[in-house]
């Protein structure tokens, strides 16, 4: 990955996250939901139903103890392997888990944290529909008006600074993928609003792309309304369609189902 490149701007110092736009074609998007909705393996799991989505667990399902494994379909393996060549070094350990979640219009996600279950990087392909994931530090971060962090410059440096924690957003159009590790892992909540439009507002780091994706999705709101909400002229995406995210990581500790509650 070119870090430069890919490197989301405007994010908070400290913090990095990178996005490759059109990390997969229209046809290929066509092909992994597909297998998300009729492929041999997923067709036999059922989706879990829970607030505001539903959603699947491939390569097994995650307890407090570790993962108790599945076997991968080869359509997945293959993605599996894509999706750590694209991230690099970013995602060194071997991704053993994906998560897919599927949001219909208006549906999101509480702002929440991986965990320590796994691998401190997290690598998501957003399918079917674009929309902003919002990131906002851990309340035990706010309560320090400044924090101290080491990360890692493009040439592979490192250095430290003391930085302000504030919430942001990343547009994440579909066919992306977003990688993000380090204090922005482990630090900030990651979460999708439950709207059916997006505000592009000062807020969103790379808010530069949302025009140059697709502009019959953004629609810029009248006068009244912004008179009614008191609230500065900014753009809405719609988020009219079904978006489905596929979530790989690694779990750091796999152990046999019968040896899991031993």
């Amino acid at each position: 990955m070119d870090r430069v490149a890919h490197r989301v701007p405007n994010t908070p110092p400290g913090t990095t996250a990178y996005l490759l736009r059109d990390w997969c074609t229209s046809s290929e998007e066509e092909y992994l939901l597909g297998r998300v909705y009729h492929g041999s393996a997923s067709s036999k799991k059922k989706w879990t139903e829970v607030s505001g989505r539903r959603l699947q667990n491939l390569g097994g399902v995650v307890h407090p103890k570790g993962l108790i494994p599945t076997p991968v379909p080869e359509w997945l393996a293959a993605q599996m392997a894509k999706v750590r060549a694209s991230a690099g070094d970013l995602l060194p350990a071997p991704i053993n888990h994906v998560l897919v979640n599927e949001y219909q219009p208006g549906d999101g996600i509480l702002p929440h944290q991986d965990g320590a279950a796994y691998y401190p990087a997290v690598a998501i392909v957003s399918l079917g529909c674009d929309a902003v994931m919002r990131f906002a530090p851990r309340r035990d971060e706010t309560s320090n008006e400044t924090n101290e962090t080491k990360t890692s410059n493009d040439d592979g440096s490192f250095r430290s600074l003391r930085s302000v924690s504030r919430p942001f957003g990343v547009f994440l159009p579909r066919r992306s993928l977003l990688v993000f590790d380090g204090a922005l892992y482990e630090r900030y909540l990651h979460g999708i609003d439950a709207v059916r439009e997006d505000v592009i507002d000062a807020t969103v780091a790379n808010r530069g792309d949302v025009a140059a994706n697709d502009s019959s999705k953004i629609r810029s709101r009248s006068d009244e309304d912004f008179a009614a909400a008191n609230v500065d002229a900014f753009p809405t995406l719609r988020r009219d369609r079904v978006r489905v995210s596929m979530t790989f990581r690694n779990v750091r500790v796999v152990r046999a189902a019968l040896r899991l509650f031993g």
